[in-house]
């Protein structure tokens, strides 16, 4: 230790033995609470020369310097603005030689902030939320900062539940009967079966209830996505910004430290300090890499919902389209019935709604469309951090080469290293997807802006043409002549109505793709924090089984030293030196009595260390075992260990020991195997097994360990297998959850297999259904398209035109048809023609008197068209358009939920009509 930071002061020396025993008790306290790098030269400290005691506290600001930089990176990550400006300001006004201000902010200079970026958050949170959640949140405003923390953590989430439970209930007793009963179903279920409701299953229902969304849904629909799209884009620009400079500062940390260590390259504890704190700053460079993920996720999420509006839009469009249609179809019968006049003047209000809807709408694709785009350049720009977290790896390894150079051999910041250029990697990859994905939305959500546009442009013109139509009702003079024109102008609204179709198909494929993505995404990312779990898990795993082995040896080691001490011509310094190597592996392995015990050990001199080693060890093990038998005598699942630990506590300190021991397992043999065979009863093939040899030994002990160790270790096994099984045979979401549980520690992977396969299944099946439904709503509707020569939606084959010239206005290629009907439903009767009058005598007609009927046509002539009717649902083209929606957002784990029968149950397609309306 001598050489850690330079040469102890020559004045060490003649320090008493008071401020020694001072300094040791620093020393001990900063190895308590310090970081890795103060941690770790704390303890050459307590094991070294006196002088190295007073040469870490004279450097211990340098060292905690390097720490504190790196859990203020780590803080930057996690925080708000205002924190991390904070944090910022902190650190760039500390030094190692002035390190207040950073020391400052991580005492409670972080609380203010705090604060602030909380009321910023609860008043986003207001923004975007339902009326109770609206209500919580001012609530919480206007209480204390613990109010507003709780609200964050918790109240939010239970207000909006409350909000979803009142929108379903609406919906019920708005809806349809199968709206009706899935909302009901829901109702009865989690707060996650209601979200999914809302977020899917209701259209699956109003699909089979025959009720679709009105252009003025639509436009709330959209208007409400370009809010959501603009709220995802903020949290990826957040999140980017916050990746970058967190990243930057952990790269500067591992870089300082890296070149640290190859200035002690001549120095190995102190390089073994400084090799730690790269290795730390490393990990904090990972973490925020994933933190650039979390920015791709939020830019997938931003392009999910720009597709999301572009589709409502271009459903408005199509509405708009039609409603374009029947105005122009309302125009010409008014032209030769001066009876329709007001219904011309009603479709005309419609159409001039509808054109104010779908311009409205059109805005709101438009936003979405910017916010996506703006949110791939958010993600686009994370890849600065995922940079900065590559460097930072790289001078992790520089600090291991430098730390192997000068004899340490640790491999701590080359795993390190490792792990942060794997998490670094898949941001790369996330943010690359995110940005292609961006723009692909927000150009779809362009393309669907102009059809609304064109399709408003339509209405309003249908709109003019109906007003003008109603004003001159009846008069024939230029009835045919207006009719031709109405109808071209149909026929161009039906036009766009078919691109509007186009449109969602492209949209519903962009969302197909966000949606893959976003799940690809989420898998990789977690794939890499459950293998960084796992590494974790097996280095405590590790430790533990390695602590556990030496703590036995401990023991041994401690009975040795106490007689060497006890011998006349002891060498007390050497043996006091031993003592505080062991008495600093019991603090590190052993429990509470025997970590007290060798803390005043470390505190004190070389006597208080040999009779620490005399008498303070055993006494301070005596006292743990009497602690443990204490707790058997009360928390035993067994009442004859609960009776056995309380006749032993009355007993000698070695009795207390032989009960803990050995006595504890023999008298609850039978209840051992009890619950061994109760293990085997319910276990797969490798708890079964391991099971019946535990019960062939039948001791207490072995049984025991069984029930405490064995059984979980084979259960692992059998759930590998499970997970295994799943990932070849589970649908997407399955395979990705099961890929994430193998990947990760063995409580993650017992999870998976208890709770989140079901969760899984359950995602992949509502995906299936919806994705299903969708895919033949829009084939319907691409199938259906007026074919050459042929009035689509009417008649395929119309009589041939005559060569004489037709007074009866032509027939309007509109598009339309019928809806689709139900397997069970009855056709609707067709409503006969108006009879034609009689036919002129043969020679040439007189011009029509004004406000009289037509002239008759020729027999073979089509018949006068029919006024349109009211219509009593949408044409297919109108129902694919509506219901595409994206598949709902499967991000959120959470327990297993029953699964509303209706939700999950495949529609019956409906056989399309191509008759009369």
């Amino acid at each position: 230790m001598a050489g850690l930071l330079g040469s102890g002061p020559a004045a060490a020396a003649d320090t008493n033995d008071d401020d020694l025993h001072f300094m040791r008790e620093r020393v001990v306290d900063y190895w308590t609470d310090g970081g890795p790098g103060v941690k770790e030269a704390a303890e050459q400290a307590l094991l070294g020369k006196d002088e190295d005691l007073e040469t870490f506290l004279d450097q211990r600001d340098g060292i905690e310097f390097v720490d504190d930089y790196v859990d203020a990176s780590r803080i930057f990550n996690a925080g708000g603005p205002a924190v991390r400006e904070a944090a910022k300001t902190a650190l760039k006004s500390s030094t190692s030689e002035h390190p207040e201000a950073l020391r400052a902010f991580l005492k409670d200079g972080w609380k203010a902030p705090l604060e602030e970026d909380q009321q910023v958050e609860v008043s986003r949170v207001i923004n975007f939320g339902g009326n109770g959640v609206k209500d919580a949140g001012k609530a919480a405003l206007k209480g204390t900062p613990e109010d507003r923390a709780k609200f964050l953590a918790e109240g939010q989430y239970t207000a909006r539940e409350t909000d979803n439970e009142v929108e379903v209930s609406q919906l019920v007793n708005s809806g349809g009967p199968a709206v009706k009963a899935a909302g009901k179903v829901a109702l009865k279920g989690t707060p996650d079966d209601i979200a999914e409701f809302l977020e899917v299953g209701q259209f699956v229902a109003r699909n089979r209830d025959q009720e679709h969304a009105t252009i003025a849904q639509l436009t709330e629909q959209a208007t409400l996505a370009g809010k959501r799209a603009k709220d995802a884009t903020e949290k990826a620009q957040v999140a980017s910004t916050r990746a970058i400079e967190a990243s930057d500062l952990a790269k500067e940390a591992a870089r300082k430290a890296a070149r640290e260590t190859n200035a002690a390259k001549n120095d190995s504890q102190r390089a073994a300090v400084k090799a730690k704190q790269a290795a730390d700053a490393a990990r904090a460079a990972a973490a925020a890499s994933q933190t650039a993920i979390s920015a791709a996720n939020a830019a997938n999420r931003s392009a999910r919902i720009a597709a999301f509006a572009a589709a409502q839009t271009a459903a408005a469009a199509a509405n708009a389209a039609d409603a374009a249609n029947d105005a122009y179809n309302a125009s010409i019968a008014a032209a030769y019935d001066a009876g329709r006049a007001g219904e011309a003047r009603d479709m005309a209000k419609k159409a001039r709604a509808a054109a104010t809807l779908a311009r409205t709408s059109a805005q709101a694709a438009k936003q979405a469309g910017a916010a996506s785009l703006a949110a791939g350049a958010a993600a686009k720009a994370s890849r600065s951090a995922n940079s900065n977290a590559n460097a930072a790896a790289d001078a992790a390894d520089e600090a291991n080469t430098y730390a192997e150079a000068a004899g340490v051999h640790s491999s701590e910041a080359r795993a390190a290293a490792a792990e942060t250029r794997r998490h670094a990697n898949e941001a790369d990859r996330a943010a690359d997807a995110a940005e292609a994905l961006a723009g692909k939305a927000a150009n779809a959500a362009d393309e669907a802006r102009e059809a609304a546009d064109s399709a408003a442009t339509h209405a309003d013109n249908a709109a003019a043409a109906a007003e003008e139509a109603a004003k001159h009702a009846g008069e024939s003079a230029k009835a045919a002549e207006q009719a031709k024109k109405h109808a071209d102008a149909a026929k161009r609204a039906a036009d766009a109505a078919e691109s509007a179709a186009a449109t969602a198909k492209k949209v519903f494929g962009i969302a197909r793709e966000a949606e893959a993505e976003d799940l690809t995404t989420r898998t990789a990312a977690a794939i890499e924090r459950a293998r960084s779990h796992a590494a974790q898990t097996a280095s405590v795993t590790a430790t533990s089984a390695a602590g556990l082995v030496e703590s036995r040896s401990l023991d041994t080691t401690a009975a040795e030293l106490a007689a060497e001490a006890d011998k006349p011509e002891a060498d007390t310094k050497a043996i006091a030196q031993k003592g505080r190597v062991l008495a600093l592996k019991a603090l590190k392995i052993r429990g509470p009595w025997h970590q007290e015990a060798a803390a005043r050990a470390l505190s004190g001199l070389d006597d208080e260390v040999l009779e620490y080693l005399r008498t303070g060890w055993k006494q301070a093990a005596q006292d743990e075992i009497r602690e443990q038998v204490s707790q058997l005598s009360t928390q035993s699942p067994y009442e004859v260990v609960r009776k056995g630990a309380e006749e032993a506590l009355k007993g000698s300190d070695q009795q207390v020991s032989d009960f803990y021991t050995t006595g504890q397992y023999d008298v609850a043999a039978t209840d051992y195997a009890v619950r061994v065979s109760q293990i085997n009863n319910a276990g797969g093939p490798g708890v079964k097994e391991a099971s019946k040899a535990a019960l062939a030994n039948g001791k207490g002990k072995v049984l025991a360990a069984f029930v405490s160790n064995g059984q979980y270790a084979a259960l692992n096994s059998d759930e590998q297998v499970i997970a295994s099984k799943l990932v070849n045979d589970g649908g997407p979401e399955m395979k990705a959850a099961a890929k994430i549980a193998l990947a990760g520690p063995a409580d993650e992977l017992h999870d998976f297999v208890q709770v989140g396969q079901y969760m899984a299944d359950r995602k992949d099946k509502l995906a299936s259904t919806h994705i299903a439904q969708m895919q033949r709503l829009i084939a319907e509707a691409s199938a259906w398209r007026p074919r050459p020569g042929t009035t689509a939606g009417r008649r395929q084959n119309p009589p041939p035109r005559p060569s004489t010239p037709r007074t009866t206005p032509p027939r309007p290629q509109t598009g339309r048809r019928s809806p689709p009907t139900s397997p069970n439903s009855t056709p609707p009767t067709p409503t006969s023609p108006p009879p034609a009058q009689k036919a002129a005598p043969p020679r040439q007609p007189s011009p029509p008197k004004p406000h009289a009927a037509p002239p008759t046509p020729p027999t073979t002539m089509p018949p006068t068209p029919k006024a349109p009717q009211p219509r009593q649902s949408s044409p297919p083209t109108m129902l694919a358009l509506r219901l595409i929606w994206p598949t709902p957002l499967l991000m959120t784990p959470g327990l297993q939920h029953s699964t509303p029968a209706r939700a999950l149950r495949k529609p019956t397609p409906s056989p399309p009509r191509h008759g009369r309306r």
